[in-house]
């Protein structure tokens, strides 16, 4: 854990999986993908995990989802997950969320790690600037998609 009480976690937890699903969908209804990923993350339903059933396998299929909502002159990636990405093949699709604009981008793990190394939220990340990814936008006034998306949505 980090900083934040395990009530926050848990509050922060539920937030940011209900979101990943919904961008995943937005995502895809974006880019016309009829079929959806389906979920391999550990869990993926926002429910607090004791840590021996944490993983770190990609959210979906071999996809992980990573999600920030400001952005920032740096993103940070954790040491440990990148190199859990890698071994699986798998791809981080990364989003800024800042509706009514959502910028995207498509990050192989491997091209994380000739970043330096820093303590973020008390873990070991590749602090990555934000100048050196190639951002694409969806613009949400313009994608017509149900008000509310839940899991049952995209599996």
């Amino acid at each position: 854990m980090d900083w934040r009480t395990k009530e926050q976690f848990i509050k922060d937890i539920r937030k940011f999986t209900k979101r990943e699903n919904e961008l995943l969908r937005i995502y895809c209804k974006y880019k016309g993908i009829k079929e959806y990923f389906r979920p391999t993350g550990c869990d993926n339903t926002g429910r607090y995990l004791p840590i021996e059933k944490v993983s770190t396998r990609a959210d979906y299929d071999t996809i992980e989802i990573k999600i920030i909502q400001k952005e920032p002159e740096y993103v940070h990636f954790k040491c440990n997950q990148v190199r859990s990405y890698i071994r699986q093949n798998a791809i981080i699709l990364f989003f800024i969320d800042t509706p009514p604009i959502i910028k995207y981008t498509w990050i192989d793990p491997a091209s994380l790690l000739k970043y330096p190394v820093v303590k973020f939220w008390m873990k070991d990340c590749y602090e990555v600037p934000l100048k050196d990814l190639k951002l694409f936008e969806i613009d949400l006034r313009k994608v017509k998609i149900k008000d509310k998306v839940t899991l049952d949505d995209i599996i």
